[in-house]
């Protein structure tokens, strides 16, 4: 776990339901978003699991709050939806579920991440998931921060899910 607090993600393939499958496919956002966020709020979810587990392997002793967003970006996007470097400030760590059935059709959406301060250490681009990788990458209370390049191609799905910590 060394390595992701110095390299500042982790990538986990997870066997996902064949429902949320389902709903990727013919493309009923608001229904899988529902079964996501059930997920990562019930108690031995899948999403919440894993979450909790690396954690735990961070901050031993926690109790955590998770927001979530499910993203849906068509490409070509305008170059004014380049992302921008951000830290999450009061998050802890943040998730990645990829949703992209074609990853390899996807052009642009790669999640770059560096530490903070940055003084020319080189960025880590952590290309595009295939479907049921988890992304799991520290933020600004681990100093570290993030973005997404725009989408020039394709249709990128993923499911994020922010973590803060609260005191136990």
């Amino acid at each position: 776990m060394s390595d992701f607090q110095t390299s500042g993600f982790h990538i986990i393939p997870l066997n996902l339901p064949a429902k949320w499958l389902e709903f990727v496919l013919s493309e009923q956002w608001v229904e899988l978003d529902k079964l996501l966020n059930e997920d990562i709020n019930e108690e031995g979810g899948l999403l919440r699991a894993t979450a909790e587990e690396l954690l735990f392997k961070i901050y031993k002793s926690f109790r955590a709050k998770y927001e979530t967003m499910l993203s849906v970006r068509l490409g070509p996007q305008d170059e004014d939806q380049e992302g921008i470097w951000h830290d999450d400030s009061s998050r802890h760590m943040a998730f990645s579920l990829s949703l992209n059935t074609e990853p390899r059709i996807i052009k642009g959406g790669e999640l770059s991440l560096r530490p903070k301060p940055y003084k020319g250490v080189e960025e880590k681009v952590i290309e595009t998931q295939p479907y049921g990788n988890l992304v799991a990458f520290l933020t600004g209370q681990r100093s570290f921060e993030h973005k997404v390049s725009r989408v020039t191609n394709g249709k990128r799905v993923v499911f994020v899910i922010w973590a803060t910590l609260q005191e136990v």
